[in-house]
């Protein structure tokens, strides 16, 4: 582990002590976030160093699984710790504010573009709902009796946004991280993942492929990616060997996402790749 809070109770990482005394690390996850990671390295690869032609709306289920996860781990793990959960936003908005101070200069730049999010003009655009869900979580971690209908109403919301084709990358990815935030308050997803029956395998294939699928043929509905990255969840905590590479990057996500995306940067305008 990494000698900072944030690596160590913060996105990076599920180790801490939970409400109802739970304690050490949470291998599925971890395992998972580093899978996040790593299609996200290779998808930046792929975007800036090939003329490969892709949809990048292919790609949005890998920051729907960090944000998504995030909300799974405030609920799981830090629930309650609100000077804990005040410094990890802290930081992780101040990384992002920082690292896109050149944006704010450019004669493009609109602060109504920054409230709403924007995916290609903004660098490290997920850091900012990420931040924005660790402070919404603080007055809701006393919603667990109503947490599954909460959850519920969180989707409704991004189902809303994609069928109106209302466009926020931020209040649609928060509401990504409450509906992970609120069924986790209710819901233990490494209890159930690994009780899960061999047979479950094929609809979680099935609820995989299919937002691929329509995606295909030009139909993007994010909601669709939501209910992927759960199902994706399930599905390769089956098939994924418990240690190795992918638990130790996603025990050490936000600083290799910040480090990968920095030395991407560095190479493309710099060296003139």
């Amino acid at each position: 582990m990494g000698s900072t809070a944030l690596e160590e109770h913060g996105p990076a990482s599920t180790a801490s002590t939970g409400p109802a005394g739970v304690t050490g690390r949470v291998l599925s996850y971890d395992i998972y976030r580093g899978l996040l990671l790593t299609a996200m390295v290779f998808y930046h690869i792929i975007a800036n160093f090939t003329s490969f032609n892709r949809d990048p709306r292919f790609s949005y289920w890998i920051p729907m699984g960090f944000v998504l996860f995030l909300g799974v781990i405030l609920a799981r793990f830090l629930q309650n710790r609100t000077r804990k959960k005040l410094w990890l936003a802290m930081k992780v908005l101040a990384a992002f504010f920082l690292l896109n101070i050149p944006k704010y200069l450019d004669p493009e730049f609109r602060l109504l573009g920054l409230v709403r999010g924007h995916f290609y003009f903004f660098s490290f655009e997920v850091l900012l709902p990420m931040g924005l869900l660790i402070l919404v979580s603080i007055p809701l971690d006393r919603t667990k009796r109503v947490a599954l209908p909460l959850a519920a109403l969180a989707y409704a919301g991004i189902v809303a946004m994609s069928l109106t084709g209302f466009e926020s990358y931020n209040l649609s990815f928060l509401l990504c991280g409450l509906v992970g935030y609120f069924v986790a308050l209710r819901v233990d997803l490494h209890a159930v993942a690994v009780a899960q029956k061999a047979w479950y395998a094929t609809p979680l294939v099935l609820v995989s492929a299919v937002p691929f699928i329509l995606l295909g043929f030009g139909h993007y509905f994010d909601f669709l990616f939501v209910l992927q990255v759960m199902a994706c969840y399930f599905l390769l905590t089956r098939l994924v060997p418990r240690n190795g590479l992918f638990t130790f990057v996603g025990q050490h996500s936000f600083v290799i996402y910040i480090a990968h995306i920095v030395a991407i940067r560095i190479i493309v305008e710099f060296i003139g790749w």
